[in-house]
């Protein structure tokens, strides 16, 4: 299941279409959280790589254009931020799905202290991985920054 990408410049349509999609992918979580199945890693991932940041004005100025919209995000955030619990007590590094990357992503989505918190208490990530992060993003950010210049 994977969460359709809103473009920066985006018309009715295709809000209506990230807004249905944001709703089926919140389903998708709440079923799969109900009835104790799998795949929350494969959908965490996905959706996690697809959700716009604050940081992306554009984006995210297009979901702040609708209450419908803001809605839709928001209870796809919430359904993300029960998923983390779970799949920290299953043992998410053990998962063939695992990516350390996603797990710090969502913290800026989410800008939730305690799931940090848990994730460091149980070795999810470590401060190791927070800084590899960080200089892989400054890397990037530094690349992106000098080929302006």
């Amino acid at each position: 299941m994977r969460l359709v990408e809103i473009s920066a410049l985006s018309d009715d349509s295709s809000l209506a279409l990230w807004e249905a999609s944001c709703d089926t992918v919140t389903h998708q979580i709440e079923l799969k959280i109900a009835r104790k199945e799998g795949g929350l890693m494969e959908i965490f991932n996905s959706v996690v790589a697809s959700l716009p940041r604050k940081s992306d004005v554009f984006r995210f100025s297009a979901i702040s254009s609708k209450k419908s919209l803001e809605e839709a995000y928001r209870k796809l955030v919430e359904s993300l931020a029960k998923i983390i619990p779970i799949l920290i007590e299953n043992g998410w590094k053990k998962s063939p799905d695992y990516q350390k990357n996603s797990l710090i992503d969502v913290f800026s989505l989410l800008e939730e202290e305690g799931i940090l918190k848990m994730a460091m208490e149980t070795r999810t990530i470590t401060e190791d991985d927070v800084e590899e992060y960080f200089a892989v993003f400054d890397k990037v950010y530094l690349e992106k920054f000098s080929f302006c210049i």
